[in-house]
């Protein structure tokens, strides 16, 4: 079951949602003022492996960062 990351245009507040079902969407609100005017956030996945090296979307960079200086999308944050 996926989480997503919203970010309210009524606050600014950001939070993660678990999104089973539609009926999930519909009851959306922000948690920190109830507002209903809520954008959906680009995310980027992370992992741990069983060696313990973490590894991410962002990793490297990527098509997405080719433009970037950074060594990672992370730091453009």
């Amino acid at each position: 079951m996926p989480f997503y990351e919203y970010l309210c245009q009524n606050c600014e507040g950001e939070f993660e949602e678990l999104i089973r079902c539609e009926d999930d969407l519909m009851s959306l609100k922000c948690p920190h003022c109830g507002s209903r005017d809520l954008q959906k956030k680009l995310s980027l996945f992370g992992m741990v492996t069983p060696s313990g090296k973490v590894v991410s979307s962002a990793a490297g960079g990527g098509a997405s960062c080719s433009g970037c200086a950074k060594h990672s999308c992370a730091g453009c944050h």
